[in-house]
Order: C-alpha cells, then sequence, then structure tokens
C-alpha cells in the first residue's frame, strides 16, 4: 500500500450533534483499492483496507460521528466541522478554507435575510454552511435556512455541490423526506429553505419504541427511500441520526448532503454513479463494502439498502454489525468479515427479521435486496404474517407461516389436500411436459440476446469513433450543427438496449440470463452516461447562443450610455440658473446632487445593465455545466466574462465622470442663484444683513464643493470671485471692518477692480458715519429744547428714514432709536390731545340732530351717518384715546343709532310694515353690536322683539331666504374699468336666498317634466335646442357621487332661469346684487364683510354653499364674495308690451378666480347667454312686493 501524505490532517473526536442537513465533516480520507476503476464483472474485487498510517486509531468508533466527505477545499463541497472538543487538533480543513469562511460569514440572528426571511436563532453550524430556524414574512411560517459559510468567495465545485444537495431534496416530494422550499442567492451566497421539524433523531427515541413500532417506522423510512431511488436520488449517508422523529412520530429523512443523482440506471433499480474513485464518503459504520472502499462508480440503489439493514440490526439487537477500536479495523471487518446473525445477540428476534437483516447487509451487493422497495415489501410481510423472500420458501416454511394465520381452517384443509392429492398426481404430468418447452424457449432467447449484445457493442464502438472526430473539431457552429446528430444516435442505440434488456425480463435469475444481461446494463450506463454529458454540451452551446445576443446588445447600448453621459454632462453646462424670490428661499436651497443614470437617461442604463446581467448570468451557467470538461465552448465562455467585466468598467467609469462634471454644474448654478437672489434683495436692517451674510457665505461653500468635484471645471474662477465680492461686501454692510481687513489681505481671492472698490466703499462708510453722528446731536438738541407738531413729525420722519442705514453703527443705531421714542412719544401726546377735541366736537354735532316724530325720520340716516362717523373717529383714534375711552363712544354710538331706527319702526309700522321691518331689524343690528349683559341695551332688545315679531308676521319670508328692504336713490357702480358705470337708482325690497343653488336641487329641476318640454322654455324666451340635458362635468342627470351638496356649475343663463322659474322665482337683478353685497343699514361696504381685503376668506377649491362663515353678509347672506360666480339680470328700457328686457350678468369671485378686484360688490362679470362655465352657478331671488 502507498505510504500516506505527511500532511494529511488528523481527526479529532467529534461531536454527534447533527441537525437540519448540516454536519461536521472530518478530513477527507483516501483509501485506495487495487484499482482506481470498477471492478469488472469477470474478475473479483480484492478489497485492500487503507493502510495504518492513512487514518489515525481513534479510541473508539462513534457510529453517530459525523460523516467521512470526500474533499476539504473550499471547492469540495463538504462542510467541515465546527464542533470539536477540548484539546481537539483543529486540523479539520485548510487554512484556505478557514480564510474564507472567516472572512465571509452567513448573516446574524435578527435580520432580514433575502427580503423575505426574519433570522430568530442559529440553530446549527458547519465549515461550509449554516443553518438558522427563520420565520418566512410574506406566508408566516417557521423554516430552517441554509447558507453558505463561505459566502460569495465559494468556488464553482463548492456552489455546484450546496446547489445539488438542495436539488436533491427539491426533487422529493414525500411525507418521510424533509421538503425544501425554496432556493435562491443574496449577494453572491446561496441559500435554501426547509420544513423546519421539531422533534428527535430515531438514534435518541429507538429506545422508547417497541419492535411494532420500530417496523412500522422503518416501512414508512424504506418508503422515502425508495421514492428517492426512483427519483434518481441515492442517500449514501443513512443512519438513525439522520431520521428525525416528529412529535407525532412520523420518520422523516434528512441531510442529503452526500447524496448523488443517478447517471445509469439498469431494470432491477440499480443505478450507478459516475463519480471519481477512491474517496470515502459517509458514516462508517453504516457504509457498505464498495463505499468503505471508496469505489464510488460502484455506489448504487443497493448501498443505501445495505445502510437501512445495518439499522434494523441496530435497532432489533441494541448493537452494530460491527464494531472496533479504530477506524482502520472498521474498516477491514466491514471488508471481511462476517456480522454476528442477530438471533446469537438476541434470542427473541423472529426468524423472519434476522433473515431480512442478513439479505440487507450481504457483502455482495448482487445478494442484497436489489432495491429498497423489496426490502419495504418484505417488512410488510413480517408485519402481516406473510412468508418473506429473504428466506427460501419452502413447504415446510410456507405451511407454518399458513398455518399460524389460519389454524382455525387446518382442520378444514387437511380433508381437502386428500381431495387435492389425487388432482395433483394428474397435473403433475401436464406441468412437467410445458416444463420441457418452457426451457427450450429460453435456451432460443439467451442465443438470440447474445447475438443482439455483440451487435450492439459493435455500434457502441462504432459511436465512439465518431464522438471522438467530433471532440477535434474547433468551429463552434459545425459543433452545434453536428451534436445533434450524435444525441440521436446515441438515444436510438440505447433505446434498443434497453429493449434487448426487456426480453431477459423474467428470466434475470437463471444462471445463464445474469451475465448478459449485466452486460447489456452496463451498455445501456455506458449510452446514458454519454448521452447525458453531450446533452451537458448542447445546454451549455445553448446558452452561449444567448449570451452572445445579449453581449452584442450591452456593447450597442455601451456606445450609447457613453456618449449620452458624455453630451448630456456637457451640455448641461449653464442651461438654466434658478430664481430664488427671497434669501430665505436661498439659503434653504435645493438638494443638488447629479445622478450618472440620469444623466445617460435611466432607460438607455437600465436596459446595459440588463443585457449585461442576462449575459453574464448565462455565461455563468454554461461555465458551469461545461464543469471540467475540456470543452472549446468553456474557454469561450470565460473570453466572454472577462470582456463583459471590462465592458461594465468602461460604462461605469463614463457615467461616473459625467456625474462628477455635472454636479459642479449644478454646484455652480446653484451658487449663481444664490449670489442673483444676494443683488435682488435689500439691504435692510440688522437682521438682513446677517441674512445676507449667510447667504454669502453659502455660495462661498457652493463654490468649494464645485471645486472639489471637478477641479477643472470651466467657468469656476470667475463664480468664486463673484462670491468672496459678495462677502466682503456682507461684511461691510454690517461694518466689520476688522474681519473684511483680514479678507481683504488675500488679493488673489479677487478680481483688482472689485478690490479697488470695496476699500473705496470701507472709506465711505466710515465718514458717513461720521456726518450721522453729528446729525443725531442737532436732533437731540431740537427735542430737549421743545417742538411744535410739524417739528416733531419731520423729526420721527428723519429718524425712521435713518433705520437700517449703513453708516450707523451699533451706538449710533442706539442713539436713533432713543431719539426716536422721545419723538414718537411728544408727537402722540399732542395728537391725542386734538382726537379727544374732534371726537367731543362730533358727539355734539350728532346729538344736535334728534328730533321727534316726521322730523325725526326724516333726518334718521343723517343723524345715523353722523353717528357712524362718531364710531369711526374713536377706532381710528383707538390707540391715542385708549380702549376704554373708545368702547365707551362705541356704546354711546351704538345706543343711539338703534334709538333712531326703533323710534323710525314705529313711526312706518302702519303705512309701510316692509320699511318698519327693515328699520326694527337695522335696530336689533346696532343694539347687537353691545356687549352682553349692558342694562340699556338688554332693556332695548326687549321692547325691540315684539316690534320685530308683529311686522314679520305681516310679511313672512320664504324659506331660507331674507328679506332686504331695499332703499331709494342709491348710489351704485363704479368706474368703466369694472364694467359698471356710476348710477343712482330705486332698490326695492326684496328676498335674496341665502345660499346659492346646490347640485342636490338641480337634479330635481333635470327630472321634472318642464325641462324636457320645448313650451316651458319658449315661455322663457329660450331656444330649446340649446338646452344642455344635463350640466357641464355630469354624466347623466344625477351628480357624480359625493358632490350633491355643492353649488351647481356649468350651466348656461336660460338654463339658470329655468330653475328660478321652476321654482317659483327669479334671477337677482343686477342691482339687487350689488345692494345686497354693499349696504348693511347705514354701513357701505365693498365686501360683503366689510371694507378691508383678507386673502384667508376665499376658498381656493369648490365648497358647500354656507360652510364659510367668513363670506358672509350682516343680514346673513352666504358667498356673495366667492365659492362660485353667479348669474344675474340687467334689467334695460322696457320693450314694446311693457316689460323690462333682460340681459345675462354675473356678479362674484369664484374658487377658479379668487382674486380682491373680482369679489368687489361694483365688479361685474358680462359672460355670454350660452357660457357654462365650471365656476358660473346661480342664486334664487324674488320681489318683496
Amino acid at each position: 500500500l502507498p505510504e500516506p501524505s505527511p500532511h494529511a490532517p488528523a481527526p479529532a473526536g467529534l461531536d454527534a450533534e447533527t441537525d437540519f442537513g448540516l454536519r461536521p465533516a472530518p478530513p477527507s480520507i483516501d483509501v485506495p483499492g487495487s484499482d482506481s476503476r470498477p471492478s469488472s464483472g469477470d474478475q473479483p474485487t480484492v478489497h485492500q483496507p487503507p493502510p495504518p498510517g492513512a487514518i489515525d486509531t481513534l479510541s473508539g468508533v462513534d457510529p453517530e460521528a459525523p460523516t467521512l466527505q470526500p474533499d476539504v477545499r473550499p471547492t469540495a463541497g463538504a462542510l467541515p466541522s465546527s464542533k470539536l472538543r477540548s484539546g481537539s487538533s483543529g486540523g479539520l480543513r485548510s487554512s484556505k478554507l478557514a480564510d474564507r469562511a472567516d472572512g465571509e460569514g452567513p448573516p446574524t440572528e435578527g435580520k432580514i435575510y433575502a427580503g423575505k426571511y426574519e433570522l430568530l436563532e442559529e440553530i446549527a453550524r458547519g465549515g461550509m454552511g449554516v443553518v438558522y430556524k427563520a420565520r418566512q414574512i410574506d406566508l408566516n411560517r417557521i423554516v430552517a435556512l441554509k447558507v453558505m459559510l463561505s459566502g460569495s468567495m465559494a468556488g464553482e465545485e463548492e456552489r455546484r455541490r450546496f446547489i445539488l444537495e438542495a436539488e436533491a431534496s427539491a426533487r422529493l416530494k414525500h411525507p418521510n423526506i424533509v421538503p425544501v422550499f425554496d432556493i435562491g442567492e443574496v449577494g453572491g451566497n446561496l441559500y435554501f429553505t426547509m420544513d423546519y421539524v421539531e422533534g428527535e433523531p430515531l438514534s435518541r427515541r429507538k429506545n422508547e419504541l417497541s419492535r411494532e413500532e420500530l417496523l412500522d417506522v422503518m416501512i414508512q423510512v424504506a418508503d422515502g427511500v425508495a421514492y428517492a431511488h426512483q427519483r434518481g436520488i441515492i442517500h449514501r449517508d443513512l443512519k438513525p441520526a439522520n431520521i428525525m422523529m416528529t412529535a407525532d412520530g412520523v420518520p422523516q429523512i434528512m441531510d442529503f448532503g452526500l447524496a448523488k443523482q443517478v447517471e445509469v440506471a439498469d431494470e432491477s433499480g440499480a443505478p450507478s454513479l459516475q463519480t471519481r474513485d477512491g474517496a470515502v464518503m459517509g458514516t462508517p459504520h453504516y457504509m457498505p463494502p464498495e463505499q468503505a472502499e471508496g469505489k464510488v462508480s460502484e455506489i448504487d440503489v443497493r448501498s443505501d439498502v445495505y445502510a437501512l439493514g445495518v439499522i434494523l440490526y441496530e435497532l432489533w439487537t441494541g448493537e452494530l454489525p460491527f464494531t472496533a477500536r479504530s477506524l482502520t479495523e472498521l474498516l477491514f471487518k466491514i471488508f471481511d468479515t462476517d456480522p454476528r446473525p442477530p438471533r446469537q445477540v438476541d434470542p427473541s428476534i423472529d426468524w423472519d427479521m434476522e433473515a431480512i437483516i442478513l439479505k440487507a447487509i450481504e457483502k455482495p451487493k448482487e445478494k442484497r435486496y436489489q432495491s429498497a422497495q423489496e426490502l419495504k415489501e418484505d417488512l410488510e410481510r413480517v408485519r402481516d404474517g406473510l412468508p418473506v423472500t429473504a428466506r427460501r420458501a419452502t413447504v415446510v416454511y410456507r405451511l407454518s407461516k399458513w398455518s399460524r394465520r389460519n389454524r382455525r381452517g387446518i382442520l378444514a384443509a387437511s380433508v381437502v389436500l386428500g381431495l387435492l392429492a389425487v388432482t395433483a398426481g394428474l397435473a403433475y404430468r401436464s406441468l412437467r411436459q410445458e416444463q420441457i418447452l418452457a426451457e427450450q424457449r429460453y435456451r432460443d432467447l439467451i442465443a438470440e440476446t447474445e447475438a443482439l449484445a455483440r451487435t450492439l457493442a459493435g455500434e457502441r464502438d462504432a459511436l465512439l469513433e465518431r464522438e471522438q472526430a467530433f471532440a477535434k473539431l474547433a468551429d463552434f457552429s459545425e459543433r452545434r450543427r453536428r451534436l445533434p446528430e450524435l444525441l440521436g444516435a446515441l438515444a436510438d442505440l440505447r433505446q434498443r438496449a434497453v429493449e434487448a434488456r426487456a426480453r431477459l425480463e423474467g428470466s434475470k435469475q437463471r444462471p445463464e440470463a445474469a451475465p448478459l444481461d449485466r452486460r447489456l446494463a452496463e451498455l445501456e450506463g455506458d449510452l446514458t452516461a454519454r448521452s447525458e454529458r453531450l446533452e451537458r454540451l448542447r445546454e451549455v452551446q445553448t446558452r452561449l447562443a444567448q449570451a452572445e445576443e445579449a453581449v452584442g446588445r450591452a456593447r450597442a447600448l455601451s456606445e450609447q450610455v457613453v456618449r449620452s453621459a458624455a453630451g448630456d454632462a456637457q451640455g448641461a453646462s449653464e442651461t438654466e440658473v434658478h430664481r430664488y424670490p427671497d434669501l430665505a428661499s436661498a439659503l434653504e436651497g435645493r438638494a443638488v446632487a447629479a445622478s450618472a443614470d440620469a444623466l445617460a437617461g435611466r432607460g438607455k442604463v437600465r436596459s446595459f445593465r440588463t443585457a449585461a446581467d442576462t449575459a453574464q448570468r448565462e455565461l455563468f451557467v454554461a461555465l458551469g455545466l461545461a464543469g471540467q470538461e475540456r470543452w472549446p465552448e468553456r474557454a469561450q465562455a470565460q473570453e466572454r466574462i472577462q470582456a463583459l467585466a471590462a465592458l461594465r468598467q468602461k460604462v461605469e467609469g463614463a457615467l461616473e465622470r459625467a456625474r462628477r462634471l455635472q454636479t459642479a454644474r449644478l454646484l455652480s448654478n446653484e451658487a449663481r442663484a444664490v449670489l442673483a437672489a444676494l443683488a435682488r434683495a435689500p439691504a435692510g436692517d440688522g437682521a438682513q444683513r446677517l441674512l445676507r451674510l449667510r447667504a454669502a457665505r453659502r455660495a462661498q461653500e457652493l463654490v468649494r464643493r464645485a471645486g472639489e468635484a471637478s477641479p477643472g471645471f470651466e467657468g469656476l474662477s470667475e463664480v468664486r470671485f463673484d462670491a468672496n465680492r459678495a462677502y466682503a461686501q456682507a461684511l461691510l454692510d454690517l461694518q466689520a471692518y476688522p474681519v473684511l481687513d483680514v479678507e481683504l489681505q488675500s488679493p488673489d481671492q479677487f478680481r483688482p477692480a472689485d478690490l479697488a472698490a470695496l476699500k473705496e466703499a470701507k472709506e465711505k462708510a466710515l465718514a458717513a458715519t461720521r456726518a450721522l453722528r453729528d446729525e443725531l446731536e442737532g436732533m437731540r438738541r431740537k427735542l430737549a429744547a421743545g417742538a411744535d407738531r410739524q417739528t416733531l413729525r419731520t423729526l420721527v420722519a428723519r429718524l425712521r428714514a435713518l433705520e437700517g442705514d449703513r453708516g450707523l453703527d451699533a451706538k449710533l443705531e442706539a442713539t436713533r432709536s432713543d431719539l426716536l421714542g422721545r419723538a414718537q412719544t411728544a408727537l402722540e401726546a399732542l395728537v391725542r390731545e386734538e382726537a379727544l377735541r374732534d371726537l367731543a366736537r362730533k358727539s355734539e354735532k350728532a346729538r344736535s340732530l334728534a328730533g321727534s316724530g316726521d322730523e325725526a325720520v326724516a333726518s334718521l340716516d343723517e343723524r345715523l351717518a353722523a353717528w357712524d362717523e362718531v364710531a369711526r373717529a374713536a377706532r381710528k383714534a383707538e390707540q391715542l384715546l385708549g380702549k376704554a375711552v373708545t368702547d365707551a363712544t362705541l356704546r354711546t354710538c351704538r345706543l343711539e343709532q338703534g334709538r333712531a331706527a326703533h323710534d323710525a319702526a314705529l313711526a312706518y309700522e302702519r303705512s309701510d310694515p316692509v320699511r318698519a321691518l327693515e328699520l326694527a331689524e337695522r335696530a336689533q343690528a346696532y343694539y347687537a353690536q353691545l356687549p352682553a349683559g349692558d342694562p340699556e341695551a338688554e332693556r332695548r332688545r326687549a321692547l325691540l322683539e315684539g316690534l320685530v315679531r308683529r311686522l314679520r308676521r305681516v310679511r313672512e319670508k320664504p324659506e331660507g331666504m331674507v328679506l332686504l328692504p331695499g332703499r331709494r336713490n342709491v348710489e351704485l357702480g363704479s368706474s368703466a374699468a369694472e364694467r359698471n358705470p356710476p348710477r343712482r337708482v330705486d332698490v326695492a325690497p326684496f328676498y335674496l336666498a341665502q345660499r346659492e343653488v346646490s347640485r342636490r336641487e338641480y337634479a330635481q329641476f333635470l327630472v321634472a317634466p318642464e325641462y324636457t318640454d320645448p313650451a316651458f322654455w319658449k315661455r322663457l324666451g329660450a331656444d330649446p335646442k340649446h338646452v344642455a340635458p344635463w350640466p357641464l362635468g355630469w354624466e347623466g342627470k344625477q351628480p357624480p357621487p359625493g358632490t350633491e351638496d355643492l353649488p351647481v356649475t356649468g350651466i348656461s343663463w336660460d338654463e339658470a332661469r329655468g330653475y328660478a322659474r321652476f321654482r317659483g322665482m327669479r334671477l337677482p337683478r343686477d342691482d339687487e346684487w350689488e345692494y345686497a353685497v354693499r349696504y348693511h343699514g347705514e354701513a357701505v361696504t365693498t365686501y360683503p364683510w366689510g371694507e378691508e381685503w383678507r386673502d384667508d376668506v376665499l376658498a381656493r377649491s369648490l365648497k358647500p354653499s354656507g360652510s364659510n362663515p367668513a363670506d358672509r353678509t350682516p343680514e346673513g347672506v352666504f358667498d356673495l364674495a366667492g365659492n362660485v360666480s353667479e348669474w344675474t339680470a340687467i334689467a334695460r328700457a322696457r320693450g314694446r308690451r311693457g316689460e323690462a328686457e333682460l340681459h345675462p350678468s354675473a356678479r362674484g369671485a369664484s374658487f377658479l378666480y379668487p382674486e380682491a378686484r373680482i369679489a368687489r360688490g361694483t365688479y361685474r362679470l358680462k359672460p355670454r347667454a350660452d357660457y357654462r362655465g365650471p365656476q358660473l352657478g346661480l342664486r334664487l331671488a324674488k320681489g318683496a312686493r
């Protein structure tokens, strides 16, 4: 035997714990035999165990020790041990693998992995992989997740083995095999997930189960192994530790880490493997001789049958067939020593069970069960009390089994047997003749099949020569053309071999047929192996063709991306400079960041990367399929991978250069925008000057960052000069002369002209400061000497004008503020005295206008106007007079106005109830302005309520409308610019709807008969053909859902008049609408709420009418200024029938145009009668007389 390598690592004591297909493995153990190839069927195999030096002697061989793996290099795919007992040598893996495992470990607990797995805890770890208990987030289930420990640094062979383990388990869907759910890759690190099984291995549970329960467990295990064999998977590492018992007692086979896919399978179900010989893989105690000897090519499904037999032996006897003090001695026993019969260990074991166990662990695999299915069927026969095939089926044996099952029928059978004995004698002669004929047919079959086997072998040799000629071809197109022909020939020849073997079906146990069947099986296996190899080559060629197409697309797109990136970056130099409205927004700035993808167009970059990724994926798949084959396609794939990497580097480099240049341009433009905002901003006060300083500093920072992004950026020096000048000017405005002097000491940072201008401005500022000091001193002397009102006004105006002057330093600004306060105090004292005198004079005038009877009524408007003038004067002088004086004055005004209106209402009560009601309500309005709790106001309100109730009973107004009293000689209109010429008219009392017509109300008109009646529209003077079926924006006669309470819009003038006629009312006259907005008692306003415009009153979106309390008149009419514009009618000269001619007009602003000028009561809109605007609605009106 050859001497072992002095560098071979010696295994240390190993932990027997295994879980979820991840277990530690000792170093590879090569056990050389007499021949590394599979032994021929004509020559006996000499089993030579490994030399004593090749394997260290152990104190004892643990049957649950870690599985032996064929290799420990990173490309081998084996999982070195990660659990060593204390004191172990630690030489279980090479330093290269250790470095890679330490450098790229698996993810940590508590993280989200692959975007859908939450890692809960680590449950097992090996040299190549780690298993985590994880929760699959999208399905909310617990799984076992296994990842490669070496991560993206794993070699191709290591990745292939990892994928093979996952694929082997994933192909098996059986209740007794742990299923695989998912396989994927994250950052170059492969992973797959399995069902998380909570339980214990059979090695721990075996002593808790009875033999009947163990028999049922092994039947299920054999069924799962048979299922894997049928799918072409051989486990090669079956043992109790790899059989997990669930809480329900169901066995599940796990750990397909050593599984191999079957390459060739004969009809007996005995597949073989195309794998390198000489490597020991598996757990020693459960290895068959061919596996322990390292002849991997001879391992087939019968090797798993042997392992099942060892498990049966251990479960029934409580010990293993072979035990030894060292691994070397154990392998010797496996090769050459027969095990003790189970009944010698435990006489209580059934004879049938002993026969099954011994047949399963026969050393020649031809004597074992030929499949796990046969072993399962014999175990079921034991369970059912039937004869087993492992024992010779003698008459005595069969009778004994039958008698056990049919004790009650023995007596009856003995009678029947007597009768059958006579019949059997007669049948024997006929049976003998049939046997002679069958023997002759059998000999003819053997001769024909022998001739066919020789023919097939010759054709096989000829086909091999064609393969050799094909392998020498270098032209890829020619190789692709010839490959299908070779595959077709191989498939035809293999099919004929299968058919030849089928002829021997049923005769394989005969001594003459067995060698012939083996020859045909070898021929079939050889043809299958060649076919699969060439199929892999065809898949490689297909992947390469797809990769070539993707590389071509990527190359074309790369040129476009590079040109586009360069062009976009060059063309975006100074395209547009953002305009900031003020310095505050300039200081906030915008996000300045360039994206290379955006420069070249995201679509182009995405298309290039997609094409490159597709090509790379196809090339790596082709390279993986080629493996270590010396095919020209493999070299081609490697070349394309290198070329693709260079192409990626070129494109990404161009994108990065373009991004840096564009970033510099963006920063430069942002600096220009800040400087432009700085140039437009006024100097202002101290806070504004500090803001200007911060803006200048930001511009300098932007210039610095632009220089860092692209040092050679053209035009950056000019922007830098502008930023430095702006910063120096801001320092000058703040009078920070020491800091300014430091800045001016670096002349290379300024243009020569800017430097000279800054120095000159500094000298002028110093001179202006001295002049202002002298001026303030003169003002101080004037205030000390006393001044009249005009002088004080002049001083205050001048001191206010000096606020923010650049010539004022901090001390002079304090002096200015002090002088301004003193001047304003003196001026306010003078003005307050004048305001008190004016208020007293106006009050006396208003009181002098009081009268009685008709005289009081006739002078009412004049009296109310006089008291309004007193109120305005009080409000105007409120800051001077104080709130107490102003409130007392306003109370007197409202009491006097309310008394005057009340007296006038009593005078009109009988002659004109409408006028009386108007005056009474005006009086109520005056009293309502008085504070609650005022005794005089409360007394007058009580007297007025009775009068109002009487007058309202006389004239009930319609529901939802308010009565506007009207007035004679009312001044309406304004300038011609508002399309409403000035005029004086009489406005009769009328009712006006408080709210605009809603869509819900208008929908009732659409479904009424009048809407579709042409006569209705003709009576109105409208053309029925011009009436729309429904308003603009509707899809039928009902408004869009959820908008029923909004004002109706999108209707013409005639349709608005039709709705008013339908309700028995009319549209407001143009004069009435303006009167409702402007006249409220004696007050005349521009807007419904008052004289001053308020930006926050009108809504910018359509609202239900009445929902805006700010847009309301004192009489309670809503939304006259906004929400929607409203149709009105202009009454012109009367026609021939004496009726006024009506013309369309509109009033009020809208949510689309919430402008102050349109919201004015004097502004008139003049749309066409057929205009249907989304902002134009209507309001109803009705005459009061």
